[in-house]
């Protein structure tokens, strides 16, 4: 394969395994589908142009609509800066447990409360067409 047709093969995978599908209503979470990836670099994919894409895509993107453990609904405004907290991006809550739509503030997930714990953590990706949020209304 071309250079092209490699990247392609890699973002068109990706994208297919963390979207809503008609023969797949649940997306798989994006660690779960780069973890998926990276048993195949080598074979399926080109392991150098996957760590690329891995780096630039982040295990949680920038812009992904999530549930945190607290039931409200935010959005990843950035990625964190160390790898090891990689699940714990900076998000804007977006909404609270009831559902209603607010304007909350900017969380960085990495913060933990006087007993050593996470305050809040993601449970889960939601499709941001299913909710009907439109994500893109945070950035700029």
């Amino acid at each position: 394969l071309s250079l092209t047709g490699r990247i392609l093969t890699i973002a068109d995978c990706y994208d297919a395994m963390t979207s809503s599908r008609v023969y797949r209503r649940e997306p798989m979470a994006p660690g779960k589908v780069l973890q998926f990836m990276f048993n195949k670099s080598g074979q399926s994919f080109d392991p150098v142009l996957l760590k690329l894409f891995s780096t630039c895509v982040g295990i949680i993107p920038i812009g992904s609509l999530v549930m945190l453990d607290t039931d409200g609904l935010a959005v990843v405004v950035s990625p964190a800066q160390e790898k090891e907290f990689a699940e714990r991006p900076v998000v804007k809550i977006s909404s609270d447990a009831q559902g209603t739509m607010i304007e909350g503030p900017e969380v960085d997930l990495r913060e933990k409360n006087s007993d050593g714990d996470f305050t809040r953590s993601i449970v889960r990706l939601i499709d941001n067409t299913e909710c009907k949020v439109d994500t893109s209304r945070y950035f700029g």
